[in-house]
C-alpha cells in the first residue's frame, strides 16, 4: 500500500496531503511546537476513506511569513480555501491532482485547539471539530506558554520565525472563545499534566449548553495526536455526524 504523502503550497501555506477523487475531508491543525509529521495519521484517515490535508502555520517550517502573522481565522480559512480549489499540485511529480470535496472536518489538539475554536466561534462551520486536550484558557496557561515560547526560540529558532508583536499580543489574550452550534468531539486524559482537565472543565460545561459536545476520556496523556486519534478512532467515528 502506498504510504507516500504529497506536498504542495497554497498562497505561501505549506500543505501535506493525500486525497481520494471525492469524499469528506479532514484538515489537521498542528500543535506548537510540533514536528509537523502527521504521515501516519494522514495515511490512517486516508485508509478510512477520508481525504486529508495537514497545514504548516505561516512562519513555521516551509510556510512563508512570520509565525502566525495573520489571525487564526485567516489561517484556517486559507486551508479551507485550498481544499475548495478541488486540485493540488504534487510538487514531487509536478502534476495536478484533482478531487471533489464534500464535508470538511477539523482535527487538532493542544495549541491547535485555540486556532480551531477561534475560527469556529467567528464563522459558520458545519463539519465535525475534533479537539484533543485543547488550549482554551491562556490566562491559566500563561506561564507554561511563556516557557514554551522561550524553549522554541532556543531549540527551533529556524523552524518557527516568531514575531515579537505576535508573542506579546498572544500572551496578553484573556478572552475565552465559545463556539456555538457546532459538533464538538473532545478527547482528554484526566491526568494530562500539560493542559489539565480541570482547567478546561468549566469551558466544556459551557460548550455543552450551546453545542453538540461529546467528551472521550483516555489514558494517553497529552499526546502525540497521532496515537490518541488512532487508538480512539472507533469511539470518535461513532460520535461524528
Amino acid at each position: 500500500m502506498d504510504k507516500y504523502v504529497y506536498k504542495t503550497f497554497y498562497k505561501g501555506l505549506a500543505i501535506d496531503f493525500k486525497v481520494h477523487s471525492k469524499g469528506d475531508f479532514f484538515i489537521i491543525l498542528p500543535g506548537f511546537p510540533s514536528s509537523n509529521n502527521y504521515t501516519e495519521l494522514i495515511n490512517f484517515l486516508y485508509n478510512k476513506g477520508f481525504s486529508v490535508i495537514s497545514i504548516k502555520y505561516p512562519g513555521s517550517f516551509e510556510s512563508d511569513g512570520s509565525f502566525l502573522d495573520s489571525s487564526s481565522s485567516a489561517i484556517v480559512e486559507k486551508g479551507l480555501n485550498a481544499i475548495k480549489t478541488d486540485s493540488f499540485l504534487d510538487l514531487w511529480g509536478n502534476r495536478k491532482i484533482t478531487f471533489k470535496s464534500r464535508r470538511i472536518n477539523i482535527l487538532t489538539g493542544s495549541f491547535g485547539g485555540l486556532i480551531a475554536t477561534e475560527y469556529i466561534s467567528k464563522n459558520n462551520f458545519e463539519g465535525n471539530v475534533i479537539l484533543s486536550a485543547p488550549l482554551l484558557n491562556i490566562k491559566i496557561q500563561k506561564q507554561m506558554l511563556k516557557q514554551t515560547i522561550e524553549f522554541v526560540k532556543r531549540a527551533f529558532k529556524y523552524t518557527y520565525r516568531i514575531n515579537k508583536n505576535w508573542e506579546k499580543q498572544f500572551l496578553d489574550k484573556e478572552s475565552i472563545l465559545f463556539p456555538v452550534n457546532n459538533k464538538l468531539i473532545v478527547l482528554h486524559d484526566l491526568n494530562d499534566a500539560t493542559i489539565p482537565f480541570k482547567d478546561n472543565k468549566r469551558i466544556y460545561q459551557t460548550w455543552k449548553t450551546k453545542n453538540d459536545l461529546s467528551i472521550i476520556f483516555h489514558n494517553k496523556g497529552h499526546g502525540p495526536l497521532n496515537e490518541i486519534i488512532m487508538s480512539n478512532w472507533n469511539k470518535i467515528f461513532k460520535k461524528m455526524t
